[in-house]
C-alpha cells in the first residue's frame, strides 16, 4: 500500500481528491485498441502545497503521501455505449525516485474499449459481467494504537474516469469520521467503539477494534477513526446518532452516547468529519450502561411466510463439563437460534445447559451463545436464522480461530454455511485440528467473500477437499494459506478453482500438505489473473511429479518464489512448466532441497525474460549432475543468482552459457559453493556478466577442481569481492596468469584459503588489482608454496 507517516493519514482521502491518472507517459493519444496489448498509465498525486479548491482545509504538518511498488489499481473498460468489454489490472511499473507522487503503472489494454474507469485499490473492488462495480470497506476496523491513523490507508477507495480521454481525475469514494475525546478515565482500557445511525434504509453500523498499548501510557482514548461509505451511513431526518463503547471483549463497563440528528446528515465523499462527543451541547447524551439492555422485538418482516433456514455443524467432545462459544463476531442481521443437540441440557435457569439459545436482531453476538456439554459425545448443532431473502445477511461473521474450545471439538461442517455480516474466509476455520470434512459448497451463500487467507490453515484432520468447495466465489482473489498444514490432505480436485476466475494469490496455499501425492493439471486453468504462487508448496514431500500445464494459463503470474521448496519427492520438473510465465520475477528458492530430482530440464526458464532473481533455486538439489544448456532466460533483468547451486554434491559440469545474456548480474555469491564433485569451469562462464561485483565464496569446497581457466573473469571489471571464492578447493594445483581483470577488487580475503597444493604464485595475478592494499590469509594453508 501507499506509504504514510504515522499523523495525519485522515489528509490522505483528502488529497487523493486531487490525484489524477494521465495516459501515456510520452506516448500517442489514446486509441481503441482490437487485441490486447502491454500499455502503461502514469499516476500523478500533486504536492502538498497545491492549490487545490477540492482539498478540505485542514492541518496538514508531517503529511506525506507516495506511491509504493506494490500498487495496483483496476481499470474497467466500455464501448461509446456504455457496454462493459473487460477489465484488467495494472501494476506499478516504476516510480519517479527524485518525485515518489509520480509512477507509472503497466496492464494490458481492453479490446474495443474507448471508455474506461479507474479503481484504487483493486483488491477492495470487484466488477461483475456488466460492469457493475461493488466496493468492499470493512463494517470491523482495527486502530492499533492510540490515535494511530496507520491502517486508514488500507481503507481508502479512489475512483477515475477519462473524460476528456487524455487523464484520470481520481476521486474518493469513501470518507472518513474522527470520534474526538478529551481525556477522561471513564474510558480507560477502553477495547470496542460501535457507531451506528439511522438511515432511510435501516440502522447501519461500523465496529472499530482498539489495540492500545498499556505500556505506553495508551489506555485512556483521545480520538479514533473510521472509514466508511457516505451513501450507506447518511441519517435520515430525525434518525438517531449512536456510539457505543466498551471496555474490554466481555462488556464489563459500556458507555453509550445517543443523539437526535432533526435535519439528518448527508455525507459527502471524500469528506473527513470530526464528532466531538465531549462538546457541551451533549450534555446528558451519555449514559452508563451496567447490565446488557434488550434488544427491541423486530418488526416481522414483510415477506411471505416460509421455512426458516438453517446449517449444520458437528462437534465431538471427549470429556464431561466442556464449555463451547460459538465464535459469532458482532451483530446479528436477523434473529438467530442455536439448538445445541444435547439431549442432557436442561432449562434449570442457567443459560448454559438450554437446549436452544436465541439472539434477536440487532444484538450483540460475541460470546452471546455459551454452552456446557455435561457428558462427552458427538454432537450436531443446529443454527437457525429468520432472514429468508436472498442476498441478505443471516447470521454474524464466524471467526473460529477465536473459538476457544469450538474450534478444538469440530469435527464435521455439514451444510454450506448461512450467509455471513460481512463475511470473511480470513482463518475462518485456522486450526479446526479434528475437523474432517466440510459440506459441497460450503460457501454458495457467501459469494461476495474476498479472501479465504488462513481459512483452513492447521486442519491436520482434513483428508478430502470437495471440488465445489468454492464454486459460487467468483469474486475471490485471495487463497494464501489456505491449506496450510493440512498434513492429511491427499489430493485436491482439478475444479477446486475453476469458478475463481478473479483469484490472485496462492501464496503458501498447499504449504506443508505432506501427504498430497499430486497436482492435477487443470488445478489453475481459470486463474489468469493470479500472481502469487509463492511457497504455494512448499514442503509437499510426497509430491513425485508436476503437471506440465499447471501454470500455462497464468500468464499474469510475477512470483515463485520458493514454490517447490522442501518437494523431496520430486524427481523431475517439465520443461514447459514456466514457458507461459513471462511476466514472472521472483524464483529465488523455487526448488530448494528437492533432494530427488535428478535432472534439470533445458530451457526451463527461457521464456521468463522479467525474471531478477534465482537465488538459492537449486540449493541442497544434491542429486543432480549437470545443469543444462538454455536453462536461464538471455536478459539484463536477472541480478542475482545467490547460492543457486549451493551444496549440489553431485553436479559435475556447468555448460558456457549458463549466463548468457545476463549483462545486468550483480551478485553470484555462493552461487556453487560446495559442489564438491565440479571437475571444470568453463572459460566463458561469466563473460556476459558486465556488471558482477560480489564473487564472495562462489567455488567455495569445489574440491574435484584440478585447475581454472584463463580469463575467467575477464569481463568482470567491477567485480569487488572474492571473498572465499575457491576456499576449500582442496584439488587446486595451479592458478592461470591471466585469473583476475577486475581494477575495482577489495576484497581478496582467503580466495584461495585451503588450496594445499598450489605451489607457485603467477607473476602477473595481481598486476590489474589496482585497489587492494591487503592480502591478508590469501596464502593461508598453501604447503607446498
Amino acid at each position: 500500500m501507499m506509504n504514510i507517516t504515522k499523523k495525519k493519514a485522515v489528509q490522505l482521502m483528502l488529497a487523493a481528491t486531487c490525484a489524477w491518472l494521465a495516459t501515456g507517459c510520452m506516448q500517442e493519444e489514446w486509441e481503441r485498441p482490437e487485441q490486447k496489448v502491454k500499455t502503461t498509465i502514469c499516476a500523478d498525486i500533486p504536492s502538498e502545497d497545491e492549490d487545490v479548491q477540492t482539498r478540505v482545509t485542514v492541518d496538514r504538518t508531517n503529511y506525506k503521501l507516495y506511491w509504493s511498488k506494490n500498487d495496483e489499481i483496476t481499470v474497467v473498460g466500455f464501448d461509446e455505449s456504455d457496454r462493459f468489454k473487460g477489465l484488467e489490472l495494472y501494476n506499478v511499473k516504476e516510480i519517479d525516485e527524485t518525485d515518489r507522487r509520480q509512477a507509472t503503472f503497466e496492464g494490458y489494454s481492453i479490446p474495443q474499449a474507448i471508455k474506461r474507469e479507474v479503481y484504487y485499490p483493486s483488491e477492495k473492488v470487484s466488477v461483475d459481467n456488466q460492469g457493475k462495480v461493488k466496493f468492499y470497506l470493512p463494517t470491523q476496523q482495527f486502530q492499533e494504537r492510540k490515535n494511530s491513523t496507520e491502517y486508514l490507508s488500507a481503507n481508502m477507495i479512489l475512483k477515475g474516469t477519462d473524460e476528456d480521454n487524455k487523464r484520470f481525475q481520481m476521486q474518493p469514494v469513501n470518507s472518513i469520521m474522527v470520534f474526538q475525546f478529551t481525556e477522561n478515565k471513564q474510558f480507560e482500557n477502553v477495547k470496542n467503539l460501535i457507531w451506528t445511525v439511522e438511515t432511510e434504509n435501516g440502522d447501519k453500523q461500523i465496529s472499530l477494534k482498539l489495540g492500545l498499548r498499556i505500556d505506553l501510557d495508551e489506555d485512556i482514548i483521545d480520538k479514533v477513526y473510521i472509514a466508511f461509505m457516505p451513501d450507506s451511513m447518511s441519517v435520515k431526518p430525525g434518525g438517531k446518532f449512536k456510539v457505543q463503547i466498551t471496555s474490554d471483549e466481555y462488556t464489563v463497563k459500556t458507555f453509550q452516547f445517543t443523539t437526535t440528528l432533526p435535519d439528518g446528515k448527508k455525507y459527502e465523499a471524500g469528506k473527513y468529519y470530526t464528532a466531538d462527543l465531549m462538546d457541551n451541547k451533549y450534555k446528558g447524551c451519555w449514559e452508563e450502561v451496567t447490565t446488557p439492555t434488550e434488544p427491541e422485538v423486530p418488526e416481522e418482516p414483510k415477506v411471505p411466510p416460509t421455512p426458516i433456514t438453517e446449517m449444520k455443524l458437528t462437534l465431538q467432545i471427549t470429556s464431561g463439563y466442556t464449555d463451547v462459544i460459538l465464535p459469532f463476531s458482532g451483530y446479528t442481521p436477523s434473529t438467530c437460534t442455536v439448538n445445541w443437540g444435547d439431549e442432557y441440557a436442561t432449562n434449570d435457569g442457567d443459560r448454559a445447559y438450554y437446549p436452544e439459545l436465541t439472539c434477536s436482531s440487532g444484538h450483540d453476538a460475541t460470546n452471546y451463545f455459551k454452552h456446557t456439554y455435561k457428558e462427552p459425545g458427538t454432537y450436531q448443532i443446529t443454527i437457525k436464522s429468520s432472514q429468508v431473502e436472498a442476498g441478505k445477511a443471516q447470521i454474524a461473521s464466524l471467526d473460529l480461530y477465536t473459538g476457544q474450545n469450538f474450534n478444538k471439538n469440530l469435527v464435521s461442517i455439514d451444510t454450506p454455511l448461512l450467509k455471513m455480516d460481512n463475511g470473511s474466509g480470513y482463518q475462518l476455520f485456522s486450526y479446526c485440528t479434528k475437523l474432517e470434512s466440510v459440506a459441497e459448497n460450503l460457501f454458495m451463500y457467501n459469494e461476495d467473500i474476498l479472501s479465504f487467507n488462513r481459512c483452513f490453515i492447521g486442519c491436520r484432520a482434513l483428508k478430502a477437499i470437495p471440488e465445489g468447495l468454492f464454486k459460487n466465489c467468483t469474486s475471490a482473489k485471495d487463497f494464501s494459506n489456505c491449506f496450510y498444514s493440512c498434513d492429511l490432505l491427499t489430493e485436491i480436485p482439478k475444479g477446486l478453482f475453476t469458478n475463481c476466475t478473479s483469484a490472485t494469490n496462492f501464496y503458501r496455499c498447499f504449504y506443508n500438505c505432506k501427504a498430497l501425492m499430486e497436482i492435477p493439471e487443470e488445478l489453475f486453468t481459470n486463474c489468469t489473473s493470479a500472481t502469487n504462487f509463492s511457497e504455494c508448496f512448499y514442503s509437499c514431500d510426497l509430491l513425485t511429479e508436476i503437471p506440465e500445464r499447471l501454470f500455462a494459463n497464468c500468464t499474469s503470474a510475477t512470483e515463485f518464489n520458493n514454490c517447490f521448496r522442501n518437494c523431496t519427492a520430486l524427481t523431475t520438473i517439465p520443461a514447459g512448466l514456466f514457458a507461459n510465465c513471462t511476466s514472472a520475477t521472483g524464483f529465488n528458492g523455487c526448488f530448494r532441497n528437492c533432494t530427488a530430482l535428478t535432472t534439470i530440464p533445458a530451457g526451463l526458464f527461457a521464456n521468463c525474460m522479467s525474471a531478477t532473481g534465482f537465488d538459492r533455486c537449486f540449493m541442497f538439489c544434491n542429486k543432480v549432475t549437470t545443469i543444462p544448456e538454455n536453462l536461464f532466460p538471455a536478459s539484463e533483468s536477472v541480478k542475482s543468482y545467490v547460492f543457486c547451486f549451493g551444496e549440489c554434491e553431485a553436479l559435475e559440469k556447468i555448460p558456457e552459457d549458463l549466463f548468457e545474456g545476463n549483462y545486468r548480474a550483480t551478485d553470484f555469491s555462493e552461487c556453487f559453493n560446495m559442489c564438491s564433485k565440479l571437475k571444470e569451469i568453463p572459460e566463458g562462464l561469466f563473460k556476459d556478466a558486465l556488471r558482477a561485483d560480489n564473487f564472495k565464496r562462489c567455488f567455495y569446497e569445489c574440491k574435484a577442481l584440478t585447475q581454472l581457466p584463463e580469463g575467467l573473469f575477464e569481463m568482470n571489471t567491477l567485480a569487488t569481492s572474492f571473498y572465499q571464492c575457491f576456499s576449500g578447493c582442496t584439488g587446486l594445483t595451479a592458478l592461470p596468469e591471466r585469473l583476475f581483470n577486475c581494477p575495482k577488487v577489495t576484497e581478496l580475503k582467503l580466495c584461495f584459503e585451503k588450496c594445499s597444493k598450489i605451489a607457485a604464485i603467477p607473476s602477473d595475478l595481481f598486476t590489474n588489482l589496482k585497489r587492494l592494499t591487503s592480502f591478508e590469509e590469501f596464502f593461508s594453508g598453501w604447503n607446498k608454496l
